[in-house]
């Protein structure tokens, strides 16, 4: 049994969503494939990088599919998804070179691929507010984008030797988050809005291409990953200790 309730009537709605979501995706697996093609190609990289950035692309599909419900009551993907997925096609291409080939053997590659996904960001909010097509799977689908984006980044440059295993926890941090408000779930709300959050995922972002671009190879690299991770961290604490005064001013109102 589903656990989004959907409004009566949606089969018919659900279906046509499936749909436009199915081409999205068809469409979006033949760029991923392209690009990746094209990498193997004319970039010296092995297949590998391609199968690997595939399946990491089947598995993003996945979890859109299962989470379109959330799309209702709209029945198009809409263009702020598709710009979404375009970002999605581009962090799994980082993904496939993740455990295959140094980043820093090929240059300007990785961080120009990262750079493009990071540039995209910001426009599918805008799109889903000039369309009027936001929906809770739009944000979750975005933020998951992001979450992923982050930790591919990270693996690179940790295996590109540019900082150690703990650069790992800038990726880590989202996902321990969410794990954290599933096993508390008077945690569950939403938190104020803030532009602290925004700007700080683009400086990390922005930090962690720094250390994945040929000038800052060595001590620079390490600065700017550990950077992005002490920013990274502070926000994510800041949140925390938002949700644990909520949740003790309304155990103390009861």
């Amino acid at each position: 049994m589903s656990l989004i309730q959907l409004p009566k009537g949606s089969g018919a709605g659900l279906r046509r969503l499936k749909a436009s979501a199915f081409l999205a995706l068809a469409l979006g697996l033949a760029l991923a494939a392209l690009v990746g093609e094209l990498l193997v190609t004319y970039g010296g990289l092995t297949s590998v990088v391609l199968w690997q950035a595939l399946a990491v692309y089947l598995g993003v599909a996945a979890a859109v599919r299962l989470g379109l419900p959330a799309h209702l009551p709209r029945t198009d993907f809409g263009p702020a998804n598709l710009v979404t997925l375009l970002r999605a096609v581009l962090v799994c291409l980082l993904a496939g070179l993740v455990g295959q080939v140094q980043a820093s053997s090929l240059g300007w590659l990785p961080a120009a691929i990262a750079l493009a996904a990071l540039a995209l960001d910001g426009l599918d909010g805008w799109l889903a507010r000039r369309r009027d097509c936001a929906s809770v799977f739009g944000a979750r689908f975005d933020q998951e984008t992001d979450g992923l984006f982050v930790l591919v980044l990270a693996l690179l440059v940790w295996l590109d030797g540019q900082a150690g295993a703990w650069v790992l926890a800038s990726g880590l941090w989202h996902y321990a988050f969410h794990l954290t408000l599933w096993l508390r779930p008077r945690w569950r709300r939403p938190l104020p809005p803030s532009w602290r959050r925004k700007t700080v995922f683009v400086l990390q972002a922005v930090l962690l291409i720094a250390a994945l671009s040929p000038p800052l190879v060595g001590w620079a690299g390490t600065a700017a990953a550990a950077l992005g991770l002490a920013l990274v961290s502070a926000s994510f604490l800041v949140d925390a200790a938002w949700l644990i005064r909520r949740n003790r001013k309304e155990e103390n109102a009861q």
